[in-house]
């Protein structure tokens, strides 16, 4: 099958990618390796990704401007040629893209409902709530739409879910330090400062030993904390398998990459809740907590006996092979083949 795949950003070597560019990428390779003809379509400079084409739109600079890329930069979709493409799957800043020669698919990333909903600024959360009016009319340009979590899936009426894919990965031989790995930002909705508070409050007295290592715009300093700022995907997978409990306490994730990465670490998790975590990690050997209870849940997580550890260690992989890639790849095939055929019949979702 010939997909093109269209996101404003990918993944570029020294610069932080959010969760969004990640998956896509990831997706692209994946669908590319499962012997698809796949092209991807971005703004500007990205990283190469095996076996696939890659279509830089012009100028690149739109790529980071949110309110150019969101308003103007679809309508530069309407004179692109995707002739050549069975089927062109959008990830987002498509609501002006009217002129689909091809079958659409769209998946929602989140919703910008909730985005908003959990906004620090007044600014934001404006932004948020036009961002939902303009996701909830792009979605019925597509023939096939889909949530990348139950949120999205519910919001936006779609056809079902289409989660992102991850391996496992080779667990390192003997006890890991007490280490915990936080990824995400300092402030907005993924709350590093309240890692990095936990930590200097509950587990850093008791334990004056234990590491944190944030992967972050920022962070403050403080003892046992290093702060690492855009690391490559070899330099990431690292700090999952040399940590020993992950820390995400997003006030709001649609999916939350993060999560899937640390669980295909079997590393233990400690979350607060949101539709991510609880749809990745309820039922699993996992800590989904309130804020106020993110110090003592994290102490407990890097006292486990190497027993417990082991159980624990097991079942969060165990989870992790639902999201396995082969079986995101064929989520994806059923729902190109449901767009195709709907384009084939006049038919819009």
């Amino acid at each position: 099958m010939r997909i093109a795949l269209f996101h404003a950003k990918l993944p570029l070597t020294g610069v932080k990618p959010s969760g969004a560019d990640v998956y896509v990428a990831r997706l692209a390779g994946a669908l590319a390796a499962a012997d698809h003809e796949v092209e991807t379509w971005a703004f500007g400079a990205a990283d190469p990704i095996a076996r696939t084409r890659r279509r830089a739109l012009r100028p690149a600079s739109w790529g980071d401007r949110k309110v150019v890329r969101q308003y103007v930069a679809p309508l530069l979709l309407n004179a692109r040629s995707v002739a050549a493409a069975d089927v062109l799957h959008l990830f987002g800043d498509d609501t002006f893209f009217v002129r689909r020669r091809v079958p659409t698919v769209r998946t929602f990333l989140g919703s910008a409902l909730f985005e908003s909903l959990t906004a620090t600024s007044t600014k934001r959360r404006i932004n948020q709530m036009i961002t939902f009016r303009m996701e909830q009319l792009a979605g019925r340009l597509a023939n096939a739409r889909y949530g990348i979590g139950p949120d999205s899936e519910l919001l936006y009426r779609a056809d079902g879910v289409l989660p992102s894919g991850i391996e496992l990965a080779p667990l390192p031989a003997g006890a890991k330090a007490a280490r915990i790995l936080f990824v995400g930002t300092w402030e907005g909705r993924k709350r590093g400062h309240l890692v990095h508070r936990a930590f200097m409050d509950h587990v850093q007295p008791a334990l004056p030993a234990a590491q944190l290592v944030m992967v972050s715009d920022r962070c403050d300093e403080g003892p046992g904390v290093t702060c690492v700022q855009a690391p490559s995907d070899a330099e990431l997978a690292q700090l999952y398998a040399s940590s020993r409990t992950f820390c995400l306490p997003s006030s709001y994730e649609g999916f939350g990459l993060p999560y899937l990465e640390a669980l295909a670490h079997g590393l233990h998790i400690v979350a607060t809740p949101n539709f991510g975590s609880l749809a990745l990690l309820q039922g699993t050997a996992s800590s989904v907590v309130g804020v106020d209870e993110l110090g003592p849940a994290l102490l407990q997580s890097l006292t486990r006996s190497p027993s417990q550890i082991a159980r624990d260690t097991e079942d969060l992989r165990n989870r992790a092979l639902r999201y396995s890639w082969a079986r995101v790849v064929a989520l994806h095939e059923q729902a190109y083949g449901l767009a195709i055929d709907r384009f084939s019949q006049g038919v819009r979702r």
